[in-house]
């Protein structure tokens, strides 16, 4: 039958095991404000038994291993948040500027450039042979195509700072997808003898985390440890290769995170705004040129079709006096004055569907819906996020009072187990002496 030797081994057992039980409560408290730590917690269980004597003697406690407490469904909500958290705060950042750039309501914004000029013909059409109100029907013409010409450029410039934009985040995707890979491979290597690298888990979980604020990411652990990676429907990384993000192959891939609000708002709503200018600026041009053709020089008011294009007839510049405010071209008679200053009420955009000031303010007006929902949705997202992470880390944060409870516990632990020992070794003294 099991004797003192047999005592003093299960005493120091214990002693050994509980002496790595506080090293991991002391590994948890050291890490108590480190992002995305997990606390870890060790395992214990008696030690196969000893069978001798037609009896099992117990045979002590062991440490079977070190947990690592994380939920993988609260790992998903989060990262499914973040992901929308990511792409509503592109977009509201995004939206933002191009609604600042607009400059609407306001005296510089091209909805009072529009006024003015139709304010202008009809104070020409009430004096059509003064040389001064045909020079400020000249300047506010300018005016206003430098308007659209100035928010044509705004736009054109805005995609181009979206495509740097972009392929900053990709870039800085790519850098964390190389990390991964590295920290995989190292995880893989390090369970190898069938333990987990908890702390390898834990930054391959961070960066995943942060991944998932660019784009929306999905992935699915192998049973070697090694992590399989899609962007989509596209895999970037398994246990044998790594495919980065290419700005110029991203189309159908991404849609979530910052990666897929910038390519949303490069090739969908920017392009948009450009097409819905362009039709504003080329319907103009045309109704305008259509009643000014009617006059004595059959020439056009305005030149160019397009946003970008559009300009005052050179002639008409250098020359007040070739504005057609007349058929006849007769001293007093206003009636292409009268007919194109009446253009401001018609409905002679879109397919006869506007005003211009219509169309214009309900192209500012939609601007500043998507803005004001991109806001909501990021606010909304902001909250979600923050309870989703905070349910998470109720599961895999460290708590510094449990840590001291888990820790006092085990002091009385290992003290009752040297008691043990110190007990069983005077015994055997005794005996030893006998």
């Amino acid at each position: 039958m099991p004797g003192l030797t047999h005592t003093l081994e299960i005493a120091r057992r214990a002693m050994m095991t509980h002496q790595s039980v506080l090293s991991v409560i002391g590994h948890n408290i050291a890490n108590a404000n480190v992002s995305g730590y997990s606390r870890q917690v060790a395992r214990l269980a008696a030690e196969k038994p000893l069978h001798t004597t037609g009896f099992d003697w117990g045979n002590g406690v062991g440490l079977e291993g070190i947990e690592r407490r994380r939920h993988l469904f609260l790992d998903q909500r989060v990262r499914s948040e973040m992901t929308a958290l990511g792409r509503w705060r592109m977009r509201a950042d995004v939206l933002g500027q191009i609604e600042t750039s607009l400059t609407e309501p306001s005296e510089s914004g091209l909805g009072a450039a529009l006024d003015d000029f139709w304010n202008a013909w009809s104070e020409l059409s009430s004096n059509p042979q003064d040389m001064a109100l045909r020079a400020n029907l000249v300047e506010k013409s300018q005016v206003l195509t430098e308007r659209f010409r100035t928010l044509d450029q705004r736009i054109s410039s805005m995609r181009a700072e979206l495509q740097v934009q972009l392929a900053y985040e990709v870039d800085s995707f790519n850098d964390k997808l190389e990390r991964l890979e590295s920290i995989s491979r190292q995880l893989v290597d390090a369970e190898k003898s069938g333990a987990m690298a908890n702390d390898l888990r834990d930054q391959r979980d961070r960066l995943l985390d942060e991944m998932s604020l660019l784009a929306d990411i999905s992935w699915h652990e192998q049973g070697d440890g090694s992590l399989t990676l899609r962007v989509g429907n596209r895999v970037v990384l398994d246990a044998v290769t790594r495919e980065p993000l290419s700005v110029n192959r991203l189309a159908g891939d991404v849609t979530g995170g910052s990666i897929g609000a910038l390519l949303e708002l490069r090739e969908e709503t920017l392009p948009q705004m450009g097409s819905d200018l362009d039709l504003l600026a080329a319907d103009l041009v045309q109704q305008v040129n259509a009643r000014h053709r009617t006059g004595p020089s059959r020439g056009d008011f305005f030149s160019g079709s397009s946003a970008g294009e559009i300009a005052v007839a050179a002639e008409i510049v250098n020359d007040p006096l070739a504005i057609n405010a007349s058929t006849s071209g007769e001293a007093g008679e206003n009636d292409i004055a009268l007919a194109i200053a009446q253009l401001q009420s018609e409905r002679i955009i879109s397919g006869g569907r506007m005003t211009t000031s219509e169309y214009w303010g309900a192209l500012v007006s939609q601007l500043g819906v998507m803005t004001q929902e991109a806001r909501f949705q990021e606010e909304n997202g902001e909250m979600v996020t923050e309870a989703t992470k905070a349910q998470r880390e109720s599961v895999q944060g460290v708590s510094l009072d449990e840590e001291m409870a888990n820790m006092v516990s085990t002091q009385h632990a290992y003290l009752a187990a040297a008691r043990v020992f110190d007990v069983a070794s005077q015994m055997l003294e005794t005996l030893m002496e006998v």
